[in-house]
């Protein structure tokens, strides 16, 4: 058992590294210690490792069946420590809402603020959710290249933001530009898809800048769409 000190802030939290036994009566022994650690322990704990015994039937393959009755001595010892079971998050593609549930912060973009838009919201998620949405994250980074075009480049590996300071040039350029022609860029105002809580992109959360840009995929795959349909014509 190792305590993680946060560098953060000032918290701290536990991990837990199990290999459980073969043997039952080791086993029950190992739940009962984990319950009392629970007992005297109030803070955030993860526990990782083979637990060896299943919680339902699907969850075994080959051999006996299930005993009930160890069954429900591990879930009472999941229940009396408070922990959750991620693999079940992926099993069922169900999170609990207590595990989904965000706590939101209103952070003050500026001194005095009286209006909602004077606010940043920052949405709190716990740790539990965080580990699912990482892992999801982790399991979708090697397909993200091939799925999101060179037109972006924030968050992706082997890109870098400042890979398009070529934006910088066409705007410098644009300015000089003279003639009968109309020509237009539109700056798009992406404030609000961070700053407000109901568009479902939470701070903290791992998954959110991955949602971000494959949101903006779309809009982005319209556009060069239009320029090849020669319905828009690029600045040049």
């Amino acid at each position: 058992m190792v305590k993680v000190l946060s560098s953060s802030s000032s918290s701290s939290w536990l991990f837990s590294a199990i290999y459980a036994s073969n043997a039952l009566s080791n086993r029950m022994d190992l739940w009962d210690n984990l319950v009392n650690i629970a007992k005297n322990y109030n803070g955030k704990w993860f526990i990782g490792g083979d637990f060896n015994e299943v919680l339902q039937a699907r969850d075994k393959s080959g051999g006996n069946g299930i005993n009930n009755k160890r069954v429900n001595l591990f879930w009472n010892c999941l229940n009396q420590c408070n922990l959750v079971d991620l693999g079940e998050v992926f099993d069922n593609c169900y999170m609990p809402p207590e595990m989904n549930s965000t706590l939101l912060c209103s952070i003050p973009k500026c001194t005095n603020g009286i209006m909602m838009k004077n606010f940043r919201p920052i949405g709190l998620c716990n740790t539990a959710c965080k580990l699912v949405t990482k892992i999801i994250v982790n399991r979708i980074k090697p397909s993200l290249p091939e799925i999101i075009r060179p037109n972006q480049s924030s968050f992706l590996s082997n890109r870098r933001a400042s890979d398009n300071a070529i934006v910088q040039e066409y705007i410098s350029h644009f300015k000089k530009m003279k003639g009968k022609n109309p020509n237009m860029i539109l700056k798009i105002d992406l404030e609000k898809a961070f700053d407000s809580p109901s568009r479902g992109i939470r701070h903290g959360d791992p998954m959110s800048p991955y949602l971000f840009i494959l949101c903006m995929e779309r809009p982005s795959r319209a556009i060069d769409k239009d320029v090849d349909s020669k319905i828009w014509y690029p600045s040049k």
